[in-house]
């Protein structure tokens, strides 16, 4: 199977970055007023230096904070389930041992997501995908948990899709101290020593020299493999449907040139890899993958477009920027009425002159009836100008859906509200954001609920498919609070619906009408809105099986009653005297 030559990959990773890089000054705007901390212009550490100078009032600070946390409690919380596993096809969906499995393996994923640093890292993508409007995420197979994930900064990454808009290229610039790229990838020899056959002269030379803190400028490029073929095994990790290269990005012994802010920059000259392609030395590892490992969020994609964009950091980054000249002028003003600007007589230039509480300025007798006074007086606005800073904090609260989390959050469950109201309140809170989350679904919490599944399975930690699944797929449905608030108009509209059909029955004296409704299917589409637990449920078939026999019983009941009737009857009769003063004397 051919390898990437170095020259090949550096030209995939120009042209990735090239095209991130027409993003940066918007990210960096907002980052600089929002999140100062979660950009990376390039792959260094971080130095610790102030980065929030730009920052007055930092209410987009909190306002993200907020949608942060309530993308977090009502997406995918970690209290309670917040999806179900079901087939592609539904048609198999009602068998008993089909239902046992949907259960099993939603039980082992979301034990292995607790296992694992899931809840962890989700917080920094619901951060990164509010400030940004991009956010990526590694998930690699881990024996212990059976998967870990490891959360991208941005500026550090970029991507492509395919034409169906599925991110299928990644490359990400990190950087390792000297010791760390020994210790992660060179290997051991048979003897037990140190295999360097892989690592960098320049890295080898410095390691020896106990320069074990020196960092090292590292690259990784995740691409399709053309060659890929289902139905052929190999035993090569680069066989596989996506290839991984990981290489060094700085001046090296295999004259790899040097990197410049965006990137490789390629000389003209021939390097090794392209005389010899094919040659694994060019790369400190070569590896592959069954499936794209990179988990990448986006807030909204422009057609033919592969970033997100009009996220809440990109919508409110003018109001954000509008309220720190608004601080700014309220301080100002502030300060000039507190400490206003002095005019005096030319002869206190000899004095000492104070403002201050307390202090006093010595004048003559020839500078005294000049006195010491403010220069102008000043009558700020104070009450319109701190109007308009609350306006603008709530256009930017508004920016990050605030008002709805604290919604859903809050909800004062008041005695004459009933549930459906409180469903209405709630469906059109979400209705705002309900087009985003197809987005993440698609983008994040699919693709991690579909990873999840095939490396479980392929730890022979899921149980054995049922006969009905042989051949079909499994599919996450959603069951979280955002989930099932986007649903509750489709709740309202039921009940909306059978309530009117009632209410039509019995005025125009019509109970035929209510034969209308197909009871069973409206209770079952209820349920499933509702997100009940499909196992409370029953089945086509056992509920069938019920009706028949609730239908025997009863059958069997009227009849205990019909013979219980007769023999009282038959009693009654057999008492009753045809002799004497009596109705049935006289027959």
């Amino acid at each position: 199977m051919a390898i990437l030559s170095r020259s090949e990959a550096n030209s995939i990773q120009d042209s990735l970055i090239q095209d991130r890089d027409k993003h940066m000054p918007k990210w960096e705007e907002q980052g600089r007023y929002i999140a100062p901390n979660r950009l990376k212009r390039d792959n260094r550490k971080t130095d610790g230096r102030k980065k929030t100078q730009d920052i007055i009032n930092n209410q987009a600070g909190r306002s993200m904070r907020t949608f942060q946390s309530g993308m977090m409690n009502g997406a995918t919380p970690s209290s309670r389930p917040w999806f179900n596993v079901v087939s592609s096809d539904p048609m198999v969906s009602q068998a008993a041992s089909v239902k046992k499995y949907y259960k099993k393996v939603e039980s082992t994923v979301e034990s292995h997501l607790q296992l694992s640093n899931f809840y962890r890292v989700m917080p920094l993508t619901y951060k990164d995908l509010a400030v940004f409007s991009n956010s990526a995420m590694a998930m690699l197979e881990d024996a212990v948990t059976g998967f870990h994930f490891y959360h991208f900064a941005v500026g550090t990454y970029a991507f492509a899709c395919d034409e169906k808009s599925r991110p299928n290229m990644f490359v990400r610039e990190f950087t390792l101290n000297v010791r760390q790229v020994i210790e992660k990838y060179a290997g051991r020899d048979e003897k037990g020593d140190i295999d360097y056959k892989n690592i960098d002269a320049g890295i080898i030379e410095k390691y020896k020299a106990k320069q074990y803190l020196d960092d090292v400028m590292l690259c990784n490029l995740i691409v399709p493999n053309p060659d890929y073929n289902p139905s052929k095994q190999s035993l090569n990790s680069h066989d596989k449907k996506f290839q991984s290269y990981t290489y060094v990005t700085g001046t090296n012994s295999n004259g790899v040139p040097s990197q410049s802010p965006v990137g490789f920059r390629n000389t003209n000259g021939e390097d090794k890899a392209t005389k010899d392609k094919g040659n694994l030395k060019e790369y400190i590892k070569v590896s592959g993958f069954d499936y794209f490992p990179v988990i990448i969020s986006r807030w909204e994609v422009e057609p033919e477009g592969y970033y997100g964009i009009d996220g809440p950091g990109e919508t409110a980054i003018a109001d954000i920027k509008t309220l720190q000249k608004i601080e700014e002028y309220k301080f100002e003003a502030v300060v000039k009425l507190v400490r206003p600007p002095m005019v005096g007589h030319a002869s206190l230039r000899r004095h000492q002159s104070s403002i201050l509480a307390g202090g006093i300025t010595y004048v003559d007798d020839r500078g005294m009836q000049h006195g010491f006074k403010p220069a102008f007086s000043i009558n700020p606005q104070l009450s319109e100008l701190l109007g308009s800073k609350d306006e603008i904090e709530r256009y930017i609260g508004n920016s990050f859906y605030e008002d709805l989390f604290r919604q859903l959050s809050s909800e004062k469950k008041l005695s004459h509200v009933t549930a459906a109201e409180i469903n209405q309140r709630a469906s059109e809170t979400v209705a705002a954001i309900a087009p985003i989350l197809g987005q993440f679904d698609h983008d994040t919490t699919g693709p991690i609920i579909e990873n999840a599944i095939y490396l479980l399975d392929k730890a022979g930690k899921l149980p054995e498919k049922p006969k009905e699944l042989e051949d079909k797929s499994l599919k996450p449905e959603y069951i979280s609070v955002l989930a099932q608030a986007s649903k509750a108009s489709l709740i309202t509209t039921q009940e909306k619906f059978i309530g009117y059909v009632s209410s039509v029955s019995q005025a125009l004296q019509r109970p035929e009408l209510l034969r209308i409704v197909n009871a069973e299917k409206d209770v079952r589409q209820y349920a499933e809105n509702a997100g009940i637990d499909p196992e409370t449920i029953l089945d086509e078939a056992e509920y069938n099986k019920s009706v028949e026999e609730y239908q025997e019983a009863m059958a069997k009941r009227a009849q205990q009653e019909l013979a219980m009737q007769e023999a009282a009857t038959a009693k009654t009769l057999s008492e009753t005297k045809t002799t004497g003063d009596n109705a049935l004397a006289a027959q």
